[in-house]
């Protein structure tokens, strides 16, 4: 079969971050996949496309690159993918590990990832390759490795019961490069569980719980951060009905750090390094709309708020997305 796809994000996400922890900034862009795919059989489909971002404001492309994408699935739950990853939001990270705006910023993930789902259960284990170095490379090779399970206990029509587990490791390194960097590699792991009930009402509702345990460590061979290693307890309580959805957390954490979650939970400040908070409380707010207005085409708008009371900062977001995914032209052979 062969298949002509397009994948197109538009953005706009507004940033009002009033403390000394993380940088306030808007993003208002978008970006453009288009793809061809050709399936050979049932267990094997190669892609091929082009990758397009702009940020609004910019007179060119901040990316365009080729892509490529290969996907064998030896079983009908089980996909081997090399090339275009499956990433952002697909990952279901917690933001306190993986931010959300990193499904706007760098949604074009390349490298190795298997993927499992049944349904019941979900596993997703990937390498991803941000930038790869050669020896007198100028630039360190930067690389994560990242695992997401969920392992479904209880399941029916209107409960569903599961352990969530996640790890992932950032690594800043490279070997007989040009310049001599220090070499940075930093983990976070987490566990937890995760309880959903849905009704059988004429709109989709329903209310879900999470509760997880965080641990993150320093695994570089000279520690310069001021901690090496810390923990956090996140919680959450979350209800949607029909397009509307509510979401309550949160937060506390002794000494976290991650090279890639969210700033706003963090006790070592992105902004400045001698700013530091050993303990983090944060509570935080989110509502959202979602509904998919015509075929392939979905509307988002969403609220986030954040009151850190360990620093007493009031922090917020706002933001509206169009997401369009279809098929543009589809034949069999």
């Amino acid at each position: 079969m062969l298949d002509i796809r397009l994948r197109n994000h538009n953005f706009f996400k507004n940033n009002e971050y009033f403390n000394d922890f993380v940088y306030s900034y808007t993003l208002l862009g978008a970006f453009l996949e288009p793809t061809v795919s050709y399936r050979f059989s049932p267990s094997l489909q190669l892609t091929a496309g082009l990758y397009m971002q702009k940020y609004s404001g910019m007179d060119n492309l901040n990316i365009l690159k080729p892509l490529y994408r290969i996907e064998y699935r030896p079983h009908k739950n089980l996909s081997i993918i090399m090339g275009d990853l499956n990433g952002g939001l697909n990952h279901r990270m917690m933001e306190q590990i993986y931010r959300f705006d990193r499904h706007l910023i760098d949604n074009d993930e390349e490298g190795v990832q298997l993927v499992y789902n049944n349904g019941r259960h979900f596993a997703d284990l990937w390498l991803n390759c941000d930038k790869a170095a050669f020896p007198k490379d100028l630039e360190q090779e930067q690389l994560q490795i990242g695992f997401s399970g969920e392992l479904g206990i209880v399941k029916t029509q209107l409960y569903d019961l599961r352990f969530t587990s996640q790890v992932l490791w950032a690594h800043n390194g490279g070997q007989d490069l040009a310049v001599t960097y220090q070499v940075r590699s930093f983990g976070s792991a987490a566990s937890g569980v995760k309880f959903h009930r849905q009704w059988q009402t004429r709109n989709v509702s329903g209310i879900a719980v999470e509760s997880s345990v965080v641990y993150c460590s320093d695994l570089s061979p000279e520690k310069k951060m001021p901690y090496t290693s810390g923990f956090g307890v996140h919680g959450s309580l979350a209800a949607y009905y029909s397009y509307v959805s509510f979401s309550l957390g949160y937060w506390y954490g002794h000494h976290y750090f991650s090279a890639l979650g969210e700033p706003l939970f963090q006790s070592i400040s992105a902004k400045w390094r001698s700013v530091i908070a050993p303990e983090r409380e944060v509570i935080s707010l989110k509502l959202a709309f979602t509904k998919e207005v015509s075929d392939g085409l979905k509307i988002a708008v969403h609220y986030g708020a954040y009151y850190g009371r360990d620093i007493e900062s009031f922090d917020y977001f706002y933001g509206m997305h169009l997401i369009v995914d279809g098929s543009v032209f589809s034949k069999y052979y």
